[in-house]
């Protein structure tokens, strides 16, 4: 499943959780969800197919094959990723307009719903939120991904339309990323067919590719005994497993044995360096990385790989933790740092403990002295009891949170577990079964178990170190790095002292409850609200949406135009040192500590015209959540140490911000549209030592000093008695200073009027960046709004029809349309990237584009297109606890942003749409160009 059990963990870590064995069954092969229908065709081609009613009435369908770029010869260097654009382009049996109209007809949008990747080792093709109300539906899906596999026509016209395609694409993607991997790789991966076979490929492979070579590749890598099929959603999986079997059965059994390419990454003796530097950089990064095997693919669906997975949960936790407080250290030499352990970089034939840092400028040999410190001090010492008693809990309570929510996983996140197991083996028994037999393994390993799993990872063989970054950076020698990795690693570090926290919750005592003045029942949003006695409005909506979960904001008017534009950086700053600070006396490390078991997040955040504190929390910990909430009005206080590192780490952000191209475009952009005011440009380092501490302290007792003015609302798993009773305890009881006045955006930002062409240097030669904002005078209304969004739609499919399908003068563009809240005025903005000595050509064609939408309309084709599109989302939307908060939130600030929005689709014409074109006008066009 797509879950998050610790930030710096993957997917499939979490999928390696299944039966309980005896030690002595450790290699005994674990069953498979019985709910998944699953096997290989006498063809070779293997299937996985599952009902699953999230989103109901909606299936997502993918086309796996195990054909990358690292099975490209050196004159084939292209010709994988070459193929899946072609895909699309015409089959036996579907042209490439029959292919786009059919699926954009029922809703679906390319570049969202039907794409394709390319990486080293694979291909995938997906067709996802296909409506399964109509068997057709899914019949055509099914006979189109049958001749993706094996029909694709590769017309010759075709093929050189997308050959410039490919190239726009590289332009897009000429970037630092894309730079580094060239320059890295051939050292990071050496020995290895990956060490030069970048997906892209090479731009002269790409130039001169025949329809003859593409073909060969074809043939001799799509196959079925290399694909396979993974359906899930709102389906009957027995009948669909019916029609896979008739309809990719008839696939021929190749002749020939699969092609076998050598694909495994050569172990090495000692540590391997890579420094690389480009003007793109906004940062300088530290990647360490511990090569190491991983078991054989035969065992990993075994109780052995499922106990050595929650060893490995429990230990890059524990190293993460590590890791996050040195971050919060004032002397830090980086901005923040992670760990891993996955496959290494592009190859899954072995996997790497990686640590990753953001290094302060100047602190480079800093930074990477440090991960060799802790890296070498866990080798050393290991963790300690404390540490692993907070990781413990908090994986035991992720993973109960996550069967929790079996029934709303969603067919996404099944698919991603099946493609993972196609490829690795990795075991799928079922959401229940992977939890209730995992956690007997968490709390069965010990310190020892732990300590001996880390420090196994660390060795001076089979290292790999990565430092990339700005130009104008100091960077150590390959000799003094050499120095360093050998003499910390082999050397003495002191153990780290850990403390322990006894108490578990957040407050000993309870504040004096109040009561609540008035009940109101909304028929219509399903909620109801409280006015308690100090003045606070509760909204509460329950909601089976997703079981244990509850949503919760605190939404009250007045934000960053509430206070004098001269107290910008003070603005600019608040968020952060709020979260730094301490909560009810705690610091942020010793909150981490307590409520390891707990689930729950909250935030303080400032919008233009309003403020929040906003987050959630499982059902389960649903008075922790409250009494945070309660904390929040009542009791921030200073953390000295913290706000100290925090401003260490600002610092360092704002030197990197110098001479950086894209930063340079974003403040371009936000000057463009806001002028010079104090909020629109960037936060100087004058402006952030000139800020104290307990100034802005004092300004966010201000924001929160009067309750009666916020609206508390609640969407999710509660019961509203129980909701009723917490909200009298820790809500009804804040005080209120009503010496303090209500907050208002009495100093508002307003966009610009007027023509502006704004040039910024770009750091590459090789591409151009263009972003187009236009705006103009229109009234707030649901009608409107609907109709802007509409607008955006269909400008991005029209700038994306002439741009990139017609003139191939980009990749792809970008746009989306809107009404303001804070003033009458609507807002269209799009962006594309493009060779530099086409800008002005790319420029126009959308002018051009957008000038025949307001003379002429669209096509009822594109009007029929867009609706169903968006009626598709409205309907998926309404299904989820983010959608409902947001209405509410609006709603608190007197935005209806829900009633009649389906029935206004629904009844909206092209004669309509094409009135209402016609009549926008716009008093503003702003264009910033980075080239």
């Amino acid at each position: 499943m797509r879950h998050t059990f610790f930030s710096t963990l993957t997917l499939t870590i979490l999928l390696l959780a299944a039966q309980w064995l005896s030690c002595s069954a450790q290699a005994q092969q674990l069953p498979i969800d019985p709910q998944l229908h699953h096997g290989t065709l006498p063809n070779g081609l293997t299937y996985y197919i599952r009902h699953n009613h999230t989103p109901a009435n909606r299936a997502d369908f993918w086309l796996v094959h195990k054909v990358g770029s690292a099975m490209e010869e050196e004159n084939e260097r292209g010709l994988a990723h070459f193929l899946e654009h072609m895909a699309f382009t015409g089959t036996k049996n579907f042209s490439d307009r029959e292919l786009y109209g059919y699926l954009t007809q029922n809703g679906l949008a390319f570049g969202t719903d039907v794409n394709a990747t390319t990486s080293y080792d694979d291909t995938q093709y997906y067709i996802t939120n296909v409506p399964t109300l109509r068997q057709t539906m899914i019949d055509s899906v099914l006979y189109i991904l049958r001749d993706l596999s094996c029909n694709l026509l590769l017309d010759e016209d075709q093929i050189d339309k997308e050959r410039a395609i490919i190239q726009e694409e590289r332009t897009s993607n000429s970037s630092f990323q894309l730079r580094l991997q060239e320059h890295a790789l051939p050292v990071l991966m050496q020995g290895s067919r990956y060490a030069n076979r970048i997906p892209i490929g090479l731009p002269q492979v790409v130039a001169s590719a025949t329809t003859q070579q593409l073909r060969e590749f074809y043939h001799r890598w799509y196959r079925p005994d290399r694909q396979a099929l993974v359906i899930v959603g709102d389906i009957d999986a027995a009948l669909i497993e019916r029609k896979v079997k008739r309809i990719f059965g008839v696939m021929p059994i190749p002749v020939e044995p699969s092609p076998t390419i050598d694909l495994t990454l050569p172990d090495h003796a000692g540590l391997h360096t890579v420094t690389y530097t480009d003007a793109e950089a906004d940062a300088t990064m530290v990647n360490l990385y511990f090569k190491h095997d991983d078991l054989p693919v035969s065992e990993h669906n075994t109780h052995r790989y499922l106990e050595l997975n929650m060893k490995k949960q429990l230990a890059l936790y524990m190293l993460g933790q590590r890791l996050d407080k040195c971050t919060r250290q004032a002397q830090s030499p980086w901005q923040m740092a992670q760990a891993n352990d996955t496959h290494y970089i592009a190859t899954r034939s072995k996997d790497a403990l990686a640590m990753t840092a953001i290094a302060k400028p100047g602190r480079v040999l800093d930074a990477v002295e440090l991960l060799l410190t802790e890296a070498r001090r866990m080798a050393l010492h290991g963790f300690s009891e404390s540490e692993l008693t907070q990781a413990r809990a908090t994986l035991s309570a992720n993973m109960r949170q996550y069967a929790l929510q079996v029934e709303q996983h969603e067919s996404a996140d099944y698919a991603s577990e099946y493609i993972d197991h196609y490829f690795k083996g990795s075991y799928i028994p079922g959401v229940t079964q992977e939890v209730e037999l995992s956690l007997p393994v968490i709390d069965s390993l010990t310190l020892a178990d732990i300590n001996a799993y880390a420090r196994q990872w660390v060795s001076t063989d089979n290292a790999c170190l990565l430092i990339a970054g700005r130009d104008n950076e100091q960077y150590p020698t390959e000799a003094q790095l050499q120095a360093s990795f050998h003499t910390i690693l082999t050397g003495n570090v002191d153990k780290l002292e850990t403390t322990t926290i006894d108490q578990r919750t957040l407050m000993l005592s309870q504040p004096q409850s109040g009561s609540i003045v008035s009940f109101e029942q909304d028929d219509e949003f399903q909620a109801t609200t409280l006015l308690l006695s100090n003045g606070a409005r509760v909204v509460l909506r329950p909601s089976k949406l997703k079981s244990n979960e509850i949503m919760f904001d605190a939404i009250a008017q007045g934000g960053q135009w509430a206070v004098d534009s001269t107290l910008a950086p003070q603005i600019k700053m608040l968020e952060a040192a709020i979260e730094d600070s301490r909560l009810g006396g705690f610091t942020q490390d010793e909150l981490r500590a307590m409520l390891a078991d707990k689930q729950l997040a909250i935030s303080f955040a400032l919008s233009d015209d309003h403020h929040d504190l906003l987050g959630g929390c499982a059902t389960t910990d649903l008075e922790t959540l409250m009494q945070a909430i309660y904390l929040y009005f009542t009791d921030i206080t200073p953390d000295h140490e913290a706000y100290q590192a925090l401003m260490a780490r600002m610092r360092a952000q704002l030197q990197q911000r110098k001479d950086n191209p894209e930063a340079q475009l974003a403040d371009s952009i936000s000057i463009g549209h806001y002028g010079h005011h104090p909020l629109a440009l960037p936060l100087s380092e004058a402006q952030l030592n000139a800020i104290d501490y307990s100034q802005l302290l004092q300004l966010y007792h201000q924001y929160v000093a009067r309750p009666d003015q916020y609206t508390f609302i609640f969407v999710g798993d509660f019961d509203v008695d129980t909701m009723t009773t917490l909200a009298q305890r820790y809500i009804a009881s804040l005080p209120v200073d009503n010496t303090k006045g209500p907050f208002k955006s009495s100093h508002p930002m307003r966009l610009l009027q007027g023509v502006r062409d704004i040039r910024v240097q770009a750091a590459s030669a090789e591409r151009a960046q263009v972003n187009v904002t236009q705006s103009g005078l229109l009234e707030n209304s649901m009608t409107n709004e609907v109709m802007m969004q509409f607008y955006g739609h269909v400008a991005e499919i029209a700038l994306n029809a002439v741009l990139r399908e017609e003139h191939q003068l980009s990749y792809g563009v970008n746009a989306s349309a809107q009404l303001l809240r804070t003033e009458p005025r609507w807002m269209l903005l799009y962006q594309f990237a493009c060779k530099p000595q086409d800008t002005q050509q790319a420029i126009d064609a959308a002018i051009n584009a957008l000038a025949l939408i307001r003379d002429r309309g669209i096509s009822e084709q594109l009007f029929d297109k867009v609706k169903q599109m968006m009626l598709r989302r409205h309907d998926e939307d309404i299904a989820t606890n983010a959608y409902w908060m947001n209405v509410l939130r609006n709603r608190a600030m007197n935005h209806d942003i829900h009633t009649s929005v389906r029935e206004t689709l629904q009844l909206l014409t092209l004669d309509q749409f094409d009135a209402f074109i016609f009549g926008l006008k716009y008093d503003t066009d702003i264009t910033v160009l980075s080239k």
